[in-house]
């Protein structure tokens, strides 16, 4: 049987055409998931995540525990205080030789940074929770906090609430003796010794508006990593 030429050639048509017609429907899908990922991203600024060695990201952010501490200027200072504006909060006592000064220094330097407008510096605190209350009274703290910035407060309390909340942070802390590194293991009583390190956290907890930890940051600090990560998550979460 002879086959036209031209039939044989017409027959797969039909295949190629569908084909064709899936592609160019398949190209179509992709542009518009593209347009669609670029509109959005554009819309979002605070959409691409950030990614820096030591931060922490809470989505979504967590609930604080109750606060039931004090203020350098002995008023009580509790989870209502910490709403209306975004609160930086560093653990340490005044005691520290290097870590908590330095951190302080870094920080008073950042509420400096032009690029920190001030609007935020004026709606932006830091409180320096001491986990000493043995030797930081809350007149200790005054001395101590408004020497790195007017604007800083200290806080403290008594041992069992401070314990209290750092377990439910998951960041515990304890007392050690400064000539051995010998751990003593009860910081619900004063030590006996007339000297003592404390080993605390020493990362700094970043607090949205709402009152709730969005992120934790590991040092080193620096003004302008450190400045990166609170515009980004002023970003994302708006006050």
């Amino acid at each position: 049987m002879i086959t036209d030429a031209a039939e044989s050639r017409i027959t797969p048509a039909p295949l190629c055409t569908r084909r064709r017609i899936l592609i160019a429907i398949l190209a179509i899908a992709i542009l518009e998931l593209m347009a669609g990922i670029w509109i959005f991203i554009a819309e979002n600024p605070s959409a691409p995540p950030i990614d820096l060695p030591g931060l922490t990201i809470f989505s979504p952010p967590e609930r604080l525990p109750e606060l039931d501490l004090v203020d350098h200027n002995q008023q009580v200072f509790a989870n209502n205080r910490l709403r209306g504006h975004w609160t930086l909060a560093a653990l340490g006592y005044t005691s520290c030789p290097d870590f908590c000064p330095t951190t302080l220094s870094e920080m008073a330097r950042l509420f400096e940074q032009p690029a920190l407008s001030s609007t935020e510096a004026k709606t932006t605190r830091l409180i320096f929770i001491s986990v000493d209350p043995y030797r930081d009274t809350p007149e200790q703290l005054a001395s101590y906090v408004t020497y790195f910035n007017p604007g800083f407060l200290g806080i403290t309390g008594d041992a069992g609430k401070l314990q209290q909340l750092n377990h439910d942070l998951d960041i515990p802390y304890g007392y050690a003796d400064p000539e051995t590194g010998d751990p003593i293991r009860d910081v619900l009583h004063k030590p006996a010794l007339d000297t003592y390190v404390v080993d605390h956290y020493s990362g700094l907890l970043f607090i949205d508006p709402q009152g709730e930890l969005v992120a934790t940051l590991l040092p080193p600090f620096g003004i302008e990593r450190t400045l990166q990560v609170f515009q980004h998550l002023r970003n994302q979460y708006q006050d």
